[in-house]
């Protein structure tokens, strides 16, 4: 099997797996509309949706070739782990440290922003 009969079959998975995944984040989004979510369910869901854009991403570069396609398996890897890492307690408590170490990076990049300009 050539080099692009694989990618052409791994490109017609990717197009199944992203109907399946658009299906159901629409019936989960459908689902948790106006509920009052943990911090824990917010940042699952919030992976989730990330990784799902992530992957549109990663497809549609693929098919277009660019070399951006790798920054996206590494965005998918680190939001794996974050995931399942918060995914291990039941409580908030690690769902609210992934929000603060966002916010701190967050706080970093702005005050850094200034510096550029210099």
């Amino acid at each position: 099997m050539s080099a692009d009969e694989k990618l052409q079959g791994y490109m017609e998975l990717a197009e199944e797996l992203r109907s399946f995944v658009k299906d159901t984040k629409d019936k989960i989004l459908l689902q948790v509309q106006g509920q009052q979510l943990s911090w824990r369910n917010r940042v699952l869901i919030g992976f989730g949706l990330k990784m799902s854009d992530t992957f549109e991403c990663l497809v549609e570069d693929v098919q277009k070739n660019r070399p951006e396609a790798f920054h996206h398996l590494k965005t998918l890897v680190e939001c794996f782990i974050y995931l399942h890492w918060v995914v291990q307690k039941t409580d908030d408590t690690r769902a609210k440290l992934v929000i603060a170490e966002g916010i701190r990076q967050k706080i970093t990049f702005l005050q850094n922003v200034g510096n550029f300009a210099n």
